[in-house]
């Protein structure tokens, strides 16, 4: 899958690395016999789920944190993200979606939304460590200006 992909940020990445680890596991139950499938599938959709709707609202409130000017958009766009999860897995219960294809799609869902949403936030705050940073020295007094 994506290994390697790094905002930058500790706490988004290892979540995002915890959504990878799922939706791999998701694909090698996925290939495994029919009985392995049935009895395995549902748990590791629960823990999708269950995991994506946590690492979502985590964002979120890193978002607000930092004052994300577009958080309200990445907010409704996590919303019909997990709008489609959820209907997704429910054709797959129904036999509507094959493993293969909800497995697809969970990658896609991932990381696209890692490598385009994401890294616009990860973007910006890259950007106001660089203005903090430039801010503190353009604050500060150089060493013959203390002296003086």
């Amino acid at each position: 899958m994506l290994e390697g992909i790094v905002l930058g940020i500790d706490e988004m990445d290892a979540q995002h690395q915890m959504l990878l680890e799922i939706a791999e596991h998701f694909r090698c139950v996925s290939k495994g016999t029919e009985a392995e499938v049935q009895s395995h599938m549902a748990s590791v959709l629960n823990a999708l789920l269950d995991y994506a709707t946590y690492h979502l609202a985590a964002e979120e409130e890193f978002l607000k944190a930092i004052d994300y000017p577009d958080f309200r958009e990445h907010k409704i766009l996590h919303h019909r993200l997990l709008s489609t999860l959820r209907k997704n897995c429910l054709l797959f219960r129904e036999q509507c979606l094959s493993a293969r294809q909800l497995s697809d799609f969970i990658e896609q869902w991932i990381t696209q939304h890692i490598l385009e949403e994401d890294a616009k936030y990860a973007a910006y705050l890259r950007n106001l460590r660089t203005e903090a940073k430039e801010g503190v020295h353009a604050g500060q007094r150089s060493p013959s200006e203390s002296l003086a």
